[in-house]
């Protein structure tokens, strides 16, 4: 059975609120900044939002947020998409400057 793992992610903008939920939850729950999980940095660059999750063992997802689209990137070292196993999925933005290729996806895990 194949999931289309696009399909069930939320939209750009809930899934930029709740990135933004977590990482203030985690400076609430988390005093010491180099031990916390969740990250948002709203002015990452001109117009985009950075959004991460850090483990602190190698798997991470990281959300940019843009004008023009979103992009995700996440790895996860258990999962079956590790770099063993990576299957190639294209992935085409709304607008013409959001544009990829063949985009390796490894894992989303929310």
């Amino acid at each position: 059975m194949e999931v289309n793992v696009l399909e069930r992610l939320p939209n750009p903008i809930f899934l930029k609120k709740l990135m933004k939920i977590q990482a203030s939850l985690n400076i609430i729950l988390c005093q010491d900044e180099w031990l916390r999980y969740h990250s948002f940095v709203q002015n990452w660059d001109e117009g985009v939002c950075m959004a991460k999750i850090d483990n602190g063992a190698g798997d991470h997802l990281i959300i940019l947020f843009s004008p023009d689209g979103s992009i995700i990137k996440g790895f996860d070292h258990e999962s079956e998409l590790s770099p063993y196993g990576v299957k190639t999925v294209t992935l085409t933005g709304t607008r013409e400057k959001l544009r990829f290729q063949k985009v390796k996806v490894m894992v989303l895990i929310f």
